[in-house]
């Protein structure tokens, strides 16, 4: 993981932490506002101050501890911490989010993919279609599973048009395997390790 990305996470940490405190200490004071009458207000208002001493405060404990996991690159642990948080919970979607996009080779392609499909106006889709190509390239599945996975669209990583120009050869398919590779060897700067 890259220097600055455990700050990212740190950060983000640590503002959900802080949202819910920040909540309550910007709302309305009553003891300020409680006097000042309302013109036209023929109906009662509930008592704010009884109403914040009964709100629950979120627990962010179990989000803090998947970040803190994904900060210290332990991907498997986060992903436990998310498998554990409840379903379509925003906690869930923002540690499914972290995950997808910062967790490094120890994330699914499968995981990926559910979290841009679950998150599909979140910041960072790109990324987690490079992602998701890159990850498909270090599992290696089978190449119906490659090709459904990129469902006719083409691939915008090395490892993406690798792993399916090799789906398409071992499929029988040399046009379209050439159809994958032709644009990108044009137009692509490799880097030393993806020349080797």
């Amino acid at each position: 993981m890259p220097g600055g990305r455990p700050h990212i996470l740190a950060l983000l940490g640590a503002t959900l932490a802080l949202m819910p405190g920040m909540a309550i200490s910007g709302s309305v004071d009553v003891r300020v506002t409680s006097a000042i009458p309302m013109p036209g207000a023929a109906i009662a208002l509930p008592d704010l101050q009884d109403r914040t001493r009964q709100a629950p405060l979120p627990d962010v404990a179990p989000l803090k501890s998947g970040l803190d996991a994904l900060a210290a690159g332990d991907s498997p642990r986060a992903r436990g911490v998310r498998n554990a948080l409840p379903a379509q919970s925003l906690d869930q979607h923002i540690l499914a989010w972290a995950i997808a996009l910062y967790g490094g080779d120890k994330v699914p392609s499968g995981d990926i993919t559910a979290a841009a499909k679950m998150l599909p106006n979140w910041p960072g889709t790109v990324a987690l279609r490079r992602n998701s190509e890159r990850a498909l390239y270090r599992e290696n599945p089978a190449p119906d599973i490659v090709i459904r996975a990129f469902d006719g669209s083409q691939p915008q990583t090395f490892e993406g048009v690798m792993v399916l120009a090799r789906a398409y050869v071992a499929s029988g398919n040399i046009k379209a395997a050439r159809s994958v590779l032709s644009p990108f060897w044009r137009t692509a700067i490799l880097e030393a390790r993806d020349e080797a």
